[in-house]
């Protein structure tokens, strides 16, 4: 998908349960953006709602992730892609 290696979804509605979205494995909740290194990933913020999408990517940004500019009117997740 635009030539970017995904490592995994980041779901706001995480239940701890495994899962898989458009066959992308769920790698965790909101909290783990704290667990993952800003130099060696960035996120995509896809959720469709613009006042979450604003809340998200402003706490993905303040913790130095670079983001990428898609999303899809009904999702609530970032995508985890590894920097090249």
């Amino acid at each position: 998908m635009l030539g970017l290696n995904i490592l995994g979804i980041i779901d706001i509605d995480y239940n701890g349960n495994k899962e898989k979205i458009l066959d992308i494995p769920v790698i965790g909740g909101t909290s783990t953006l704290s667990e993952l290194d800003p130099k060696k990933v960035s996120v995509n913020v896809s959720i469709g709602d613009n006042l979450i999408r604003a809340k998200y990517f402003s706490i993905a940004k303040a913790k130095g992730f670079s983001i990428l500019l898609y999303h899809q009117s009904d999702s609530y997740y970032f995508r985890v892609c590894h920097n090249q």
